[in-house]
């Protein structure tokens, strides 16, 4: 998947959707607002995911942004600003780019390379192949980030289940439980 920015039919801002299978439509919503949608469908906070990652990889702007281990965008300048607030920037999902390739002839438009993605699509880019396999990179460490906070969420349930049972009676059991529970909540 990918978002790409355009200008709409009405002349604003509007975005070109990629797909995995090859499929290819334009949203006429703003960058921002296609974004918020598709985190929301992630029950997650656009912001409060920049912040947190951005703090972890020392970053303050183009944050990777992980929504799933299936779901990791990329910051990517994709074409010059026409007018004020205009957006240039776009989003590639990590675990889709299959390749960085030259950009051939269209060089003379400021494109330094393509991102090449499975569905067969080409993106263009304005970084340099050096840069976009940095940010590539920092997309892997956040991608690892989440998946070891969803490991540990997942354990904690594990373990909050298993707390729950109570298939013993005795007070040895009992008291075992407590301090079991005490133990996993102080080390949060």
């Amino acid at each position: 998947m990918a978002l790409e920015p355009c200008l709409g039919q009405n002349g604003g801002n509007a975005v070109w959707v990629y797909t995995r299978d090859g499929q290819t439509y334009q949203d006429e919503r703003t960058m921002k607002s296609v974004l918020k949608n598709i985190c929301a469908c992630y029950n997650a906070d656009l912001s409060v995911l920049r912040s947190n990652y951005g703090q972890y990889l020392h970053r303050n702007q183009d944050v990777p942004i992980p929504l799933s281990p299936a779901l990791v965008l990329v910051t990517i300048k994709m074409r010059r600003p026409l007018f004020e607030n205009d957006g240039a920037a776009g989003y590639v999902n990590l675990l889709d780019v299959t390749g960085i390739s030259p950009p051939g002839p269209d060089r003379e438009h400021g494109i330094r390379c393509l991102i090449d993605l499975k569905g067969g699509h080409r993106l263009p880019s304005l970084f340099y192949e050096k840069n976009i396999r940095q940010r590539l990179g920092m997309a892997n460490v956040a991608l690892d980030r989440f998946k070891a906070l969803q490991g540990r969420a997942r354990e904690s349930e594990q373990v909050q289940k298993l707390l729950d049972q109570d298939p013993f009676e005795d007070e040895d059991f009992q008291l075992f439980r407590e301090l079991f529970k005490a133990v996993v909540f102080v080390k949060r």
